[in-house]
């Protein structure tokens, strides 16, 4: 259950969580107070994770050419950030990892996962707890809280779907849902932390981005970049059932779009896909809780005589 948990946070700790360069895109324009937005974001993701629950568990999905895009973005933009960051080795051997990972399984991936995640959270709290209290200033972006809760909320649990899909086969109901709650909650307390220290006026969005030079702290943020790259590639390999071959040829056009950088991929991409994401879990709900009627062909079909 942790596992599941686990890999619910690898798909939304990734590259700008980690640097907090996205939390002071969606939430620095914030006059509420650290606590406050932290429990918004929360409230919210764990909404969005038992309405796909919900769905999953009415064997109820979405159209797969809408997701499939989205899951492709996602891989390209941790390329990307994994080339800003380190190079283009370092890129080239995570594309590489992850297609290995996706195709080891899912239980062993969630494994795997337990040791990245503890090293990730445990480095994200030790170079970010002594800066609390020090945030200032004003982030420039002038999207309402509410529009950027459901763009955020959006952009992370389209994600989930396949994953979501695949754990209903191996864990029970309130598994799932123990699960959702204990990654909302971390989620949570991390936004949390990260906001009360982020110096929003300052050149480095989050105090882990001046330790830069830090081996530990290199190799956490690009295992948060990893992670979420091949919880994508996961995703992408489970909604078209892709064989190794093809996860490579995905890989390799990946990379090459990954060369338009990544501030480029996520300025852009980002809300629109984040919003049109909400926007469709929500309809797909509605449209379930909707009472069940006669399907048109049926009701044009004439009787034998």
């Amino acid at each position: 259950m942790l596992g599941l948990a686990f890999l619910i946070i690898s798909s939304i700790i990734g590259a700008g969580f980690a640097t907090g360069a996205e939390l002071v895109v969606f939430f620095g324009n914030s006059t509420l107070p650290a606590w406050v937005i932290a429990l918004l974001v929360g409230v919210v993701l764990l909404t969005m994770f038992g309405i796909i629950i919900f769905l999953n568990e009415k064997n109820f999905h979405p159209p797969k050419i809408f997701f499939i895009p989205i899951y492709f973005v996602f891989f390209v933009a941790m390329t990307a950030g994994i080339t800003q960051i380190a190079s283009h080795f370092a890129s080239i051997l995570a594309l590489i990892l992850s297609v290995l990972v996706v195709l080891y399984g899912f239980k062993k991936m969630s494994k795997f996962n337990y040791a990245v995640m503890i090293f990730v959270l445990v480095i994200l709290l030790i170079t970010t707890l002594p800066h609390i209290g020090q945030a200032q200033g004003q982030n420039p972006n002038s999207r309402p809280l509410i529009l950027n809760l459901l763009i955020y909320a959006g952009l992370n649990c389209c994600l989930l779907f396949p994953l979501f899909k695949r754990a209903r086969k191996e864990f029970t109901l309130k598994q799932l849902l123990a699960s959702a709650t204990t990654a909302a909650i971390t989620i949570s307390f991390f936004i949390l932390i990260i906001l009360s220290s982020i110096d929003k006026s300052g050149v480095y969005p989050m105090p882990i981005l001046t330790l830069s030079n830090n081996f530990l702290v290199v190799t956490a943020i690009l295992l948060c970049m990893f992670t979420s790259m091949f919880i994508s590639l996961f995703n992408i390999e489970q909604s078209t059932k892709s064989n190794a071959p093809t996860l490579v040829l995905v890989s390799a056009f990946a990379f090459g779009l990954s060369l338009l950088g990544f501030t480029q991929i996520v300025s852009i991409l980002y809300p629109v896909l984040g919003f049109a994401a909400f926007f469709l879990v929500v309809c797909c709900f509605v449209l379930q809780m909707m009472p069940r009627r006669i399907p048109l062909s049926r009701v044009l079909k004439l009787p034998r005589p």
